[in-house]
């Protein structure tokens, strides 16, 4: 299986989360999902808010930060 390196906020405790690059497999889109090969992103105020824990609601767990982003489809769901 093809791996992919990505970067997740993980929360611990009650610090800040922190911005981790690791590596994980490549999952095949679900239903009514797409795969996008992303080939550039833009930093901006909603993740540098998400970066500090100040941004409302709910932080989910392994959150990928990326609000703009840019590239391209390469794998499309059935469905």
């Amino acid at each position: 299986m093809q791996a992919q390196t990505t970067y997740q906020l993980q929360k611990s405790a009650d610090a800040p989360p922190e911005l981790k690059r690791i590596e994980i497999p490549v999952r095949q889109p679900g239903e009514y999902e797409v795969l996008v090969r992303v080939r550039a992103v833009s930093l901006n105020r909603r993740d540098v808010y998400v970066k500090l824990g100040r941004y409302p609601g709910p932080m989910p767990p392994n959150l990928v930060p990326l609000s703009d982003g840019a590239g391209e489809v390469v794998a499309i769901s059935p469905k």
